[in-house]
C-alpha cells in the first residue's frame, strides 16, 4: 500500500469514528429528552404571555364605548392605511364589534400596554384574544394562567395524540392517533368510503388538528383513556345530502319548494345520551367558523325568538298555578290567536311579570334557576363570548372544543327588587301612550317581557335548541340531566342530576303541549299546532294521535337588524314511533329518540313558510323506515 492510499485509509477511518460518536451523541441526547419530565420539554412564549396578559387587563379599566376619534387611533398605530384596515377587520369580526368599537378597544389597548408591537403582531395578538376571549372580566383564573395554559406545547419527542375512534355499524373506525398503538378489538382499519367534502371527513380533519394543538395539560387528562367521536356516519350522510340539496336545490324536490335560504344549520343528538350524532352549517354566519366546517352549526348563536318559551313554560307547569290544558295550548300555537286578546304573546308576557300578582314577583329567578339546570347562562359580561359555552370533550373543562348552548337577560343586575309594572301599563308606554319612568322596575318588567319571547339579548344555537328538548324530555322520564358531548370516553355513561319529581311532572306536561304543536286545530282553541301544515304536508295527513314527534316553532322579528326573518325548530323525533304511525303497524323498531335542533335564515320575508319546520319535517321522513329502505 503507497503512502496515498494509507493516508486516505486513515481518513476513512476518523470520519468513520466521528459520524459513530456523532451517531451516539444524538441517540443518547434524543433519549434523555424522550424521557425528560415534562417540565423539561415544553416550549412557553414567556414574551407572547406577557404581551397578551397586558392587552387583555388594558380593557378592564374602562368602557370601551368612549368617543375617539377614528384617525387618531390609526396614527397611534404602526400600520399603514392597508394594514390598519386588516387590523380593524379582525377585530370587528373576531369580537363582533361595529367599527366605531373596534376603534375605541385598539386606541383604549394602545394607551395601556408598556410595549412596542409591529403591525403584524398588533394583527397576530388581537385574533389570539378573540379566539381566546380573554376580554371577559369573569375569568375563572389569572390572565397569566390562562394563557399559560393556552399557549404552552409540549415539544418532546413522543408527543402521542390519544386514540379517538367512531363507530361504523358493527366496528370502529380510527379517526385520530397512532394505528399501531391503538389497535383493539373489531378496530376496522380500512379507508372509510367517505366524500372528500363529507362532514365525517371535515370532522375528523379538524378533530386531529386542535387534539395536536390541545395543551399538555389537557392531552394529558384526556390520553389515560380511549375515546369515542360521538358522530355517526349514517346519520351524518342525512346532513351531507341535505347540504347538496341546499347547494343546488334543482336536484330537490322537497328543497325547491321552499323560499330561497341564506343560512341554515342543523344539530341532531341522541336523546337519551347527549351524544351529537351529526351537524351541519351551511352558508351565511358559517363562513365565520369556516375552518370548523360543518362543527361550526355548534357556535353559531341567534335569537331563541318564542323557542325560549318552553323555559317559561317549565316554570310556570312546575307552579302549579296555571290550567296545565291552557299551557298546553300556548306552547301549541305559541301564542293566542283568537279576539280575547290583543297581542298573540299578551298571555306569556303577562305570565313573565307575574300580572294581577301584588307580591313582589319570583318568575324571573325561577327562570334563571331553571335555565342554569339546562345548562344555559344568565346575565352574560359584555363581550364574553364565552358565557353560555360548554366542552363538548367528556371530563374537562377546557374550551378547546367548545359548544354553545344558550344565555338569557331576565332582570336589571343594579335592581335590588323584582317589582314590575303591570301589562297594561307596560303596553301602554311600548305603543307610545305613556312615557317611560326609565326605573329598575320598568327595566326588569321589559327583559322580563322580552325574555318570554327570546328577544333581546338573549342567545340560543342549533345545538341549544337540540339539547333543550332533549333535557325536557329527560326530565319527563325521569333520567339524569346530561351534558351534550362530542368526544367522550369509550365504554363510559355520563352523571347528572336527577330530576325532581315536581319537576318531572312539569315537564311532562310541557311535552303534552310539544305534541300539539304538530297536530291540526282543536275544538276551543283557535289554530293548529304551528307545525302541522309541515308535518302534513310532508307526510300526507295529520297527526291526530302519537305520530312521534314533539316541537316548539320560534320566528326572529322582522325588525331585527341582524336576525330578522330567522326561524327555528326544537324538537324531538321517536324512530320507532314515527314508523309505526306511517305504517300503521306494530312495527319492532330499534330506532332511538333523536333531539333536533334547526336554525334557517330565508332571503327575503316569508309569512306563509316556515323553513326550520320544513325542513325538519324533511328530515323526520328522511329518517323513517320508508326512506332508510329506498
Amino acid at each position: 500500500m503507497n503512502h496515498y492510499s494509507r493516508e486516505l485509509l486513515i481518513r476513512l477511518i476518523w470520519l468513520a469514528l466521528w459520524l459513530f460518536t456523532l451517531l451516539g451523541a444524538t441517540i443518547l441526547w434524543f433519549d434523555q429528552a424522550s424521557s425528560s419530565p415534562n417540565e423539561t420539554s415544553i416550549f412557553k412564549p414567556a414574551r407572547k404571555i406577557y404581551q397578551l396578559k397586558i392587552m387583555s387587563e388594558a380593557t378592564q379599566h374602562e368602557s370601551i364605548q368612549v368617543e375617539i376619534a377614528a384617525k387618531s387611533t390609526q396614527e397611534s398605530l404602526p400600520c399603514n392605511e392597508r394594514g390598519f384596515a386588516i387590523l380593524k377587520i379582525r377585530v370587528m369580526d373576531g369580537f363582533s364589534l361595529n367599527s366605531e368599537s373596534a376603534d375605541n378597544l385598539l386606541h383604549l389597548i394602545q394607551q395601556r400596554i408598556d410595549f412596542s408591537l409591529s403591525c403584524s403582531e398588533w394583527i397576530e395578538n388581537m385574533q389570539v384574544l378573540s379566539k381566546l376571549n380573554l376580554l371577559n372580566k369573569d375569568t375563572p383564573k389569572s390572565k397569566s394562567d390562562f394563557f399559560e395554559e393556552a399557549l404552552t406545547e409540549r415539544v418532546s419527542w413522543n408527543r402521542r395524540l390519544p386514540c379517538v375512534y367512531y363507530q361504523n355499524i358493527k366496528n370502529f373506525g380510527l379517526a385520530v392517533g397512532n394505528p399501531v398503538q391503538c389497535r383493539r378489538e373489531n378496530l376496522d382499519l380500512s379507508t372509510p368510503e367517505f366524500l372528500a367534502n363529507s362532514g365525517m371527513k371535515k370532522t375528523i380533519e379538524f378533530s386531529k388538528i386542535i387534539l395536536a394543538n390541545a395543551t399538555s395539560e389537557t392531552l394529558a387528562n384526556i390520553n389515560q383513556n380511549e375515546l369515542l367521536m360521538t358522530l355517526e356516519p349514517r346519520l351524518q350522510g342525512k346532513l351531507d345530502n341535505l347540504e347538496q340539496c341546499l347547494t343546488r336545490p334543482e336536484n330537490c324536490n322537497q328543497i325547491q319548494k321552499l323560499p330561497a335560504l341564506k343560512h341554515v344549520s342543523v344539530v341532531i343528538m341522541d336523546t337519551k345520551s347527549g351524544d351529537i350524532l351529526a351537524t351541519l352549517c351551511w352558508s351565511g354566519p358559517c363562513e365565520k367558523f369556516k375552518s370548523y366546517g360543518n362543527l361550526g352549526a355548534l357556535l353559531v348563536e341567534t335569537p331563541p325568538a318564542s323557542t325560549a318559551k318552553l323555559l317559561h313554560a317549565m316554570v310556570l307547569a312546575e307552579n302549579g298555578n296555571i290550567d296545565p290544558l291552557m299551557l298546553q295550548r300556548q306552547i301549541k300555537t305559541s301564542g293566542q290567536i283568537d279576539s280575547l286578546v290583543s297581542k298573540r304573546n299578551e298571555w306569556w308576557e303577562k305570565q313573565a311579570i307575574c300580572d294581577g300578582q301584588l307580591e313582589q314577583c319570583q318568575h324571573s329567578k325561577k327562570i334563571k334557576s331553571i335555565a342554569k339546570l339546562l345548562n344555559w347562562k344568565d346575565d352574560c359580561p359584555n363581550n364574553d363570548i364565552q358565557c353560555g359555552r360548554l366542552s363538548l370533550l367528556s371530563d374537562t373543562e377546557s374550551m378547546f372544543l367548545p359548544g354553545f348552548i344558550g344565555k338569557i337577560k331576565i332582570t336589571d343586575l343594579s335592581s335590588k327588587t323584582g317589582n314590575m309594572l303591570s301589562w297594561k301599563e307596560y303596553d301602554e308606554i311600548r305603543q307610545g301612550k305613556r312615557k317611560s319612568p326609565g326605573s329598575s322596575t320598568y327595566f326588569n318588567t321589559s327583559l322580563a317581557v322580552q325574555s318570554s319571547i327570546g328577544a333581546g339579548d338573549s342567545r340560543t344555537s342549533a345545538l341549544g335548541l337540540a339539547h333543550l328538548s332533549g333535557q325536557i324530555y329527560r326530565t319527563s322520564q325521569g333520567q339524569n340531566l346530561v351534558r351534550p358531548t362530542l368526544i367522550k370516553q369509550l365504554n363510559s355513561s355520563k352523571e347528572g342530576s336527577a330530576p325532581t319529581a315536581a319537576m318531572r311532572k312539569a315537564a311532562q306536561t310541557v311535552l303534552i303541549g310539544m305534541h300539539k304543536v304538530v297536530e291540526p286545530a282543536e275544538t276551543g282553541w283557535s289554530g293548529p299546532g304551528t307545525v302541522s301544515g309541515a308535518f302534513q304536508r310532508e307526510f300526507k295527513r295529520p297527526c291526530t294521535e302519537n305520530c312521534g314527534v314533539w316541537a316548539k316553532t320560534g320566528t326572529v322579528s322582522q325588525k331585527d337588524r341582524g336576525f330578522g326573518g330567522a326561524t327555528l325548530f326544537t324538537g324531538i323525533i321517536d324512530v320507532a314511533q314515527l314508523n309505526k304511525w306511517m305504517t300503521k303497524s306494530e312495527l319492532d323498531s330499534e330506532g332511538r329518540k333523536l333531539s333536533i335542533g334547526i336554525v334557517a335564515y330565508p332571503k327575503a320575508s316569508i309569512n306563509s313558510v316556515h323553513a326550520a319546520s320544513e325542513l325538519a319535517m324533511y328530515l323526520a321522513a328522511e329518517l323513517s323506515v320508508n326512506r332508510d329502505q329506498k
